[in-house]
Parts: structure tokens; C-alpha cells; sequence
């Protein structure tokens, strides 16, 4: 008969170690997203649905027959291209800009 003494931080990585494998193997299926109504649409841009509908020309959307449904990831990309740059942001990119045109103008 083998005694073996464990630290409570042995047994603690013997553990975690046993899960995360068991955890492993368990066969992972994708996520399917439920699409958004124009109405959950508005909710999560904080709009009305009126204004939603108004803007529908530059949000992404799909429409089945006459419901119109969004993706998530597509209003999060939606809210991101809409970002408005603070005053550093365009002060840097003005710098950023004005060094490569004198750059290119000291090349010739």
C-alpha cells in the first residue's frame, strides 16, 4: 500500500487538470444567434423603431417576405463604423497624415 501526502495546491492542479480534460471532450456545437426583430433591433441601438426603419438603407438587415431581421454582430459593426473619433483621435490622424505628405514630398 502506497501513502502519498498531497499539498492542497497539488490536489488543486490534479483537479483542474482532470476537468479541463473531461471538459475537452465534450463535443462543443455552434452557437446559432436567434436574429433580432426590428423592434429588439431598436431596443439595443436605443432608437425608436420609427428611427430604425428610417436608417434602414445603412443598417444591415434581412428580410423574409415582409419582417425584417438583424444579426447582432451586424448592428455591434453597424455602431462601430458610426463611432465619432474624439478631438485627440482627429488631431492624431491630421499629424499622422500632414508627416506622410511632406514624406512624400521630400521622396521626389
Amino acid at each position: 500500500m502506497i501513502v502519498l501526502q498531497l499539498t492542497e495546491e497539488n490536489l488543486e492542479c490534479i483537479i483542474t487538470k482532470a476537468v479541463d480534460k473531461a471538459i475537452s471532450k465534450i463535443p462543443r456545437q455552434p452557437v446559432i444567434e436567434k436574429p433580432l426583430s426590428l423592434e429588439e433591433a431598436a431596443e439595443f441601438l436605443r432608437l425608436r423603431p420609427q428611427t430604425v426603419y428610417q436608417k434602414i438603407s445603412s443598417i444591415p438587415h434581412s428580410k423574409v417576405g415582409k419582417i425584417l431581421l438583424f444579426k447582432h454582430e451586424d448592428l455591434l459593426r453597424y455602431i462601430e463604423d458610426n463611432r465619432r473619433k474624439t478631438s485627440t483621435e482627429i488631431i492624431n490622424y491630421s499629424e499622422e497624415y500632414l508627416g506622410k505628405c511632406k514624406a512624400k514630398k521630400y521622396a521626389r
